[in-house]
């Protein structure tokens, strides 16, 4: 059932969210450490809610949660092309971290075709 709002709210453009977690990208355990370098890009289009900054600790004693990274684009290959460059560039030293599994999650051709399911990170190389 449509809400009545429906036709108020106007439709602009894509984004697409990455969650850069301290943990191991091949068993998603939580990896503490301390932050010897965390930097990561400032673009148009790009959005990065983080608390932290480099020299900072990461304990096991809370969500390992580092940065959520949003970007937007007119369309959807323009979103996740922007992401794919944030990514790429973005280095974090001195804890393991999901990058490398999010880097090749957006280059796989299921996600970049809009054809995937919750599945396709169990088929991604490790």
């Amino acid at each position: 059932m449509p809400l009545s709002l429906d036709a108020d709210v106007p439709f602009n453009g894509n984004a697409i969210e990455c969650r850069i977690y301290a943990e191991d990208p091949e068993t998603f355990i939580p990896s503490p450490g301390t932050l010897d370098i965390f930097d990561l890009p400032t673009l148009p289009n790009l959005r990065i809610d983080s608390g932290y900054r480099k020299g900072d600790e990461v304990t096991p004693f809370f969500d390992p949660l580092l940065a959520k990274l949003i970007t937007w684009g007119q369309s959807r290959g323009d979103a996740l092309n922007l992401m794919t460059e944030v990514l790429a560039v973005s280095e974090v030293v001195g804890v393991s971290t999901n990058i490398p599994t999010l880097r090749a999650a957006l280059n796989h051709p299921d996600f970049a075709a809009g054809k995937y399911t919750t599945g396709l990170i169990e088929s991604l190389p490790r």
